[in-house]
């Protein structure tokens, strides 16, 4: 399985902080797959995340 690179949406709260960026997880390249990757990625670091945008392979 090929990388992945997920262009996503995240939101902090107090102070409201909105965030569109992207990151790398490991395939498969597919929104459903990533989603749960890149939302435990984000929580570690005190985001929310909003929505997966798009996926593509690294």
């Amino acid at each position: 399985m090929a990388d992945c690179t997920a262009v996503y949406k995240a939101k902090q709260d107090n102070p409201l902080r909105l965030e569109q960026s992207s990151i790398s997880v490991p395939g498969p390249c597919t929104i459903a797959a990533a989603e749960a990757k890149v939302k435990a990625e984000l929580a570690a670091k005190g985001w929310t995340l909003l929505k997966v945008l798009s996926v593509s392979e690294s």
